[in-house]
């Protein structure tokens, strides 16, 4: 299986990248947020909060588990000051 992305909720999106540690998706996500995520009706960018997570690094082994670190490491983003990337430095 490739990567994915599919709408997880009203306004989340999951992305699954299989073949892919936690460093290689953080310098993905910062390359995808170099370019940006386009303009809103009214002329100002958009951002996006991000939270990331990894079965090996985390030591997690169920999937429902997986996306709900990454939720709440996403959430952590929204609370720090948005438009950020969480699970990246750990």
């Amino acid at each position: 299986m490739g990567d994915m992305l599919t709408r997880w909720g009203g306004e989340e999106f999951l992305l699954i990248m299989p073949n892919t540690t936690a460093p290689m998706a953080c310098k993905a996500l910062a390359r995808v947020r170099e370019q940006g995520f386009g303009e809103r009706p009214d002329g100002t960018r958009m951002t996006a909060s991000i939270g990331v997570a990894e079965c090996i690094r985390d030591g997690i082994e169920d999937w429902r588990q997986l996306v709900e670190l990454a939720d709440q490491r996403m959430y952590a983003a929204k609370q720090g000051g948005r438009d950020r990337v969480v699970g990246c430095d750990d």
